[in-house]
């Protein structure tokens, strides 16, 4: 049960990305039988059922059974259509859900829920000195967060990544594994990983840099920027109200001498 946040997210998902991989493959064609392409909603794969669903009406969220329940864009979905969908795995053995997003603001979607799993983290080693390290941007590429570089790559036209212990180049698509950084997390059952922003080769670590530099004065940008080319959750400074700010309003306030007549009631709007 694949669940995306929209109707129209669903449809161009499954004619772009899913049935241009069925069709490219003869395995998942011949599994298909007669009904090769199948409906936008729909796949079947003999005795298995693959649904798409839009995270919008109820409809779309009930008489289905599922074994496995993957939510796309999970900041994205409604959240109470996603409790619907969690119905769906109700009379499964296995019961399967994946959460899979690119994160927003801190404390909001998966930036949570990765608080409550183990939060595996990418490591990399560095071949010169065997430091193991997540690679930082602010540290292993750039001096400040003004953006100041450390240095260009010896080896390519692409900027350099630097070990943060011996100060010698990295190669960030060399071999790593994912380490658990929570080691006392809460559901045992469940496992958090965070991909790293620089991981693909499909884009370099100056485009990264060059856009962080058009972007960093920019605070809706910034966060995008986290978001997207970091794979980090961001909330700009006054963006929203937080705890701290809200201790540091706290206060001996008192009502002052209020009489208290029948009926009457101390509100206060908000």
């Amino acid at each position: 049960f694949y669940v995306l946040p929209k109707g129209g997210i669903r449809n161009m998902f499954v004619k772009t990305r899913v049935n241009a991989t069925l069709q490219a493959s003869p395995y998942y064609t011949n599994m298909m039988g007669k009904d090769k392409a199948g409906s936008v909603m729909v796949k079947k794969f003999k005795k298995a059922d693959a649904a798409f669903v839009g995270a919008q009406k109820d409809t779309e969220m009930i008489s289905f059974v599922a074994d496995i329940l993957i939510i796309d864009e999970y900041n994205f979905c409604n959240k109470q259509q996603v409790k619907h969908a969690r119905k769906r795995l109700g009379h499964s053995g296995v019961k399967i859900e994946k959460n899979i997003s690119t994160p927003t603001v801190k404390g909001v979607g998966v930036d949570t829920k990765l608080k409550t799993t183990d939060h595996k983290h990418w490591m990399q080693k560095c071949s010169h000195c065997g430091h193991q390290q997540i690679i930082d941007f602010f540290k292993n590429i750039v001096h400040d967060q003004e953006g100041t570089l450390i240095g260009m790559s010896n080896n390519t036209a692409d900027v350099g990544v630097w070990c943060v212990k011996c100060h010698k180049e990295m190669d960030r698509l060399s071999d790593g594994e994912y380490v658990a950084m929570n080691t006392d997390k809460i559901d045992k059952d469940v496992t958090g990983i965070q991909i790293p922003a620089f991981a693909s080769p499909k884009k370099t670590v100056k485009e990264i840099w060059d856009e962080y530099r058009e972007s960093r004065f920019n605070s809706y940008q910034l966060q995008l920027w986290y978001n997207n080319d970091l794979g980090l959750s961001y909330t700009a400074e006054g963006a929203n109200i937080s705890k701290a700010i809200l201790d540091e309003c706290t206060a001996e306030y008192t009502i002052g001498d209020v009489t208290y007549g029948l009926g009457e009631v101390i509100s206060a709007g908000i």
